[in-house]
């Protein structure tokens, strides 16, 4: 559910800023089961808006985001190759060619319940996003970020390892 100032406040910006290609939210999320039903957090805890920031946050949140239409034309959209992350590969492309703005300021609701979800998969949510920075192709100026990347498909892999880990100790816990 967008906010009733979302709209409002990004067009304003976006015609005060032409140079800006994109802006993005912040989003607030409700629990409705479980224990922590009821309570709100506020996405994401870091705001991106340069390549290298990206790398090392991963999360534009789609239903926050506005994109100038001049901007996409020409750009291949989403990646149909990705089942998630699909959105990370086309900001990783976008931000190579254009300028992002943030505003540090939940614009956005949303309710989540306990039906599952494809992001609710951590392993799999990682898997992808090394997926997406396997397949990235870099603009020459932005060649200098391969060994973050590197890096941050190292701290991925370990992130897996370790929930792997976790649902092993979990399932022998539930088995005795």
């Amino acid at each position: 559910e967008w906010l009733p100032e979302k709209l409002k406040t990004q067009v304003e910006f976006m015609e005060a800023h032409p140079e800006i290609g994109m802006s993005y939210t912040c989003f607030k999320v409700m629990r409705t089961e479980g224990p922590k039903a009821g309570q709100f957090k506020i996405f994401p805890e870091k705001l991106a808006t340069t390549f290298e920031e990206m790398v090392d946050s991963f999360f534009i949140p789609l239903p926050t985001v506005m994109i100038r239409r001049s901007c996409l034309v020409g750009m291949a959209w989403f990646n149909p190759q990705f089942k998630i992350s699909e959105d990370q590969d086309l900001w990783f492309r976008f931000v190579q060619l254009w300028p992002i703005a943030t505003f540090n300021q939940a614009l956005t609701f949303t309710v989540m319940d306990e039906r599952a979800h494809l992001g609710a998969d951590r392993i799999a949510v990682h898997e992808h996003m090394i997926e997406v920075m396997d397949h990235m192709k870099l603009a020459p100026p932005f060649e200098r970020f391969r060994p973050l990347m590197k890096k941050k498909k190292a701290k991925l892999r370990y992130a897996i390892a370790r929930d792997y880990v976790a649902d092993v100790a979990l399932e022998c816990c539930e088995s005795h």
